[in-house]
């Protein structure tokens, strides 16, 4: 399994104290690569937001099998049941 994490802009760097330049969505994907020998079950994936940023409450997604909980922000967490050999999750966050 391979996790990337990209940001969709570094606006946050300059603009922190204004909530709409200021904010930036985190994608995590998750990807199963097609050399495995199986599926992957029970996965779990936390993320903390950086002292810097202010979590957006209820911006948390994921993919379809997965599930997202912001309960314990700024620590987030995903959950997925499985994921067959050479497909990804996406999960998603702003902040």
């Amino acid at each position: 399994l391979n996790i990337d994490k990209a940001a969709d802009s570094t606006a946050w760097l300059y603009y922190s104290d204004d909530p709409v330049r200021g904010t930036v969505t985190y994608t995590l994907t998750i990807s199963h690569e097609g050399t495995s020998t199986a599926d992957a079950y029970d996965l779990t994936v936390t993320d903390t937001i950086p002292d810097e940023l202010t979590y957006v409450a209820g911006s948390i997604t994921a993919s379809s099998g997965c599930t997202a909980d912001d309960s314990s922000a700024p620590t987030l967490t995903w959950t997925c049941a499985s994921l067959a050999q050479a497909n990804s999750a996406t999960l998603t966050y702003k902040a």
